[in-house]
């Protein structure tokens, strides 16, 4: 078996095998979490999947205009990408007003009866899962990639001009501990949770009437997402998590107590003030008197 060898070439097809293994882990666990988490909804609620879809594809229709426009923007104004804070800011911007704008127009135009918190949940928990599915299987493939490369197969997998960055990257890999490769699915978790927050607080925008909740959700994903890339830049995966994950855990235990929350009441109006009627004095006769007794 491998593991028993102990020459060094031996070895690193080992430790390979290992990383590899943490990082095929990590993908499943990524794809897996949104159908787990739904399977758990929907033995509290009456769970529709159909609306876990609607969510999906509000995400996927919000990056057809997100990352064209980043590419555009990125490209046009390269200062952004040398300024650490700059980068932070316009990314978690523009993931901000994108998706959240999408979700907005979901319930503006989609979704209309699905206006309550329990729908909610289920509509952010189908923006954030796919998210983490398709991330997920896109770790897979490039996890299987490096494990190739690695194992003397074939770089015709990979353009020429990216194969420095590969390596770099494999050897960055292999250097750290393989447990860190599950932070992936970690951060997944969290970041579901902030879409299914999200969710319930644009809601607050038909509920009560008020353009607001839409500008705080905006502002809300703007710096969770800022907030990671430049903990994950500045100091390390492990601080980046234990940051977001506080973040995610607050912003849902504020967005939860919303999720019962209904259309606002239309204002009553009061009562018009009644007088009461004059009262005409009537001359009483005898004529008058004998015809009322047949009326």
């Amino acid at each position: 078996q491998w593991y028993l060898c102990i020459c060094p070439p031996c070895f690193l097809v080992g430790k390979t095998m290992i990383h590899f293994l943490f990082l095929l882990l990590n993908a499943l666990i990524m794809m897996a979490l949104p159908f787990v988490l739904g399977h758990f909804l929907s033995q509290r609620l009456r769970f529709d999947w159909g609306l876990f879809g609607v969510g999906a594809i509000t995400f996927i229709l919000s990056q057809v205009g997100h990352i064209p426009f980043n590419q555009f923007v990125f490209a046009r104004v390269p200062a952004l990408s040398a300024n650490l804070i700059l980068l932070a800011l316009f990314g978690g911007l523009s993931a901000g007003v994108f998706e959240e704008v999408a979700r907005y127009l979901m319930y503006r135009f989609w979704v209309r009866d699905a206006r309550d918190g329990p729908s909610a949940l289920i509509l952010g928990l189908g923006h954030g899962g796919i998210e983490s599915f398709l991330l997920g299987l896109l770790v897979g493939i490039n996890g299987y990639v490096i494990f190739l490369i690695q194992q003397g197969g074939t770089t015709a997998l990979v353009p020429a001009a990216q194969m420095p960055a590969l390596q770099q990257a494999t050897a960055t890999l292999l250097q750290s501990p393989p447990y860190l490769l599950l932070l992936g699915a970690i951060e997944r978790l969290f970041a579901i949770a902030l879409h299914i927050s999200l969710s319930l607080i644009v809601l607050q925008t038909f509920t009560r009437r008020q353009g607001r909740w839409l500008l705080l959700a905006i502002g809300l994903h703007a710096l969770f997402d800022a907030a990671a890339v430049y903990a994950a830049t500045t100091w390390s995966a492990i601080v980046a998590e234990l940051i977001i994950g506080l973040m995610a855990a607050l912003l849902l235990a504020f967005a939860w107590r919303l999720r019962h929350t209904g259309p606002a009441p239309a204002a009553e109006e009061p009562l018009p003030n009644l007088s009461p009627a004059p009262i005409r004095p009537v001359e009483l006769s005898a004529d008058r008197l004998d015809d009322s007794r047949y009326q």
